[in-house]
C-alpha cells in the first residue's frame, strides 16, 4: 500500500488474489500491503477513520490501488485507491473537516473521484530516519489529518487544507512494513 518510498506509499509488484483484491480491474496495480502511521500522534490508521498505537491488526493495513489511465499532477505521485485488503473498501473524502469514511471501491475512478488520493514524489519531512508526507485528495485537496483524542473521543482521521504549520505533523503519514 502506500508510503513506504520516497513518501507516502510504495509502487510495489501486484499482489497474488487474496479474495479481497479479486474486484480489482484488471489494468490497476495493487501494491503490497502496509501500515500508514501518522507522525504527530505515532500511531497507524485503521478502517473505521481512527488511529490506534501501532502495530495494530489487520484492519489497519492499507494497500494502493493505481490506474494508469489517471494521469499524475506535476510534482505528484500517480493517484491511487487506499483500500483496505480485509474489508475491502476505500478511504473517501467525506467533506472539509468531516471524518474520513470508507465506501465501496469504484473500479474505474474518475479523475475528480473523492476515493483518489496523492503524496509529493518527494518527502515532505523526514523524521525517525524516515519519509513523511501529506496525503492529498485528489479532487479536493485535502490532506488526511488526525485529530488528537479530547477526553473519550478517539483520534479520528479527517480531511482539512494542508498547514504549514508545526500541527502539519498531524497531517504527515508513512508507510510500514505490516
Amino acid at each position: 500500500m502506500v508510503l513506504v518510498t520516497a513518501v507516502v506509499l510504495p509502487a510495489a509488484p501486484a499482489m497474488a488474489d487474496p479474495p479481497a483484491m479479486a474486484d480489482a480491474p484488471a489494468m490497476a496495480d495493487v501494491s503490497t500491503p502496509s501500515r500508514l502511521l501518522n507522525l504527530g500522534a505515532g500511531k497507524v490508521l485503521g478502517w473505521n477513520g481512527e488511529v490506534a498505537p501501532p502495530p495494530g491488526g489487520a484492519l489497519h493495513l492499507w494497500v494502493r490501488v493505481t490506474h494508469p489511465a489517471t494521469v499524475a499532477l506535476p510534482g505528484f505521485s500517480a493517484p491511487y485507491q487506499l483500500r483496505n485488503p480485509v474489508t475491502g473498501l476505500c478511504l473517501e473524502d467525506y467533506g472539509d473537516g468531516a471524518q474520513i469514511v470508507l465506501t465501496g471501491c469504484g473500479t474505474d475512478p474518475a479523475d475528480d473521484s473523492p476515493q483518489l488520493w496523492q503524496h509529493h514524489r518527494t518527502p515532505d519531512r523526514i523524521a525517525h530516519q524516515r519519509p513523511f508526507g501529506f496525503l492529498f485528495n485528489r479532487s479536493t485537496g485535502r490532506v488526511l489529518t488526525a485529530v488528537p483524542s479530547t477526553g473519550t473521543r478517539p483520534n479520528v482521521v479527517v480531511t482539512v487544507a494542508p498547514s504549514g504549520s508545526d500541527s502539519a505533523a498531524y497531517q504527515l503519514w508513512t508507510a510500514l512494513a505490516p
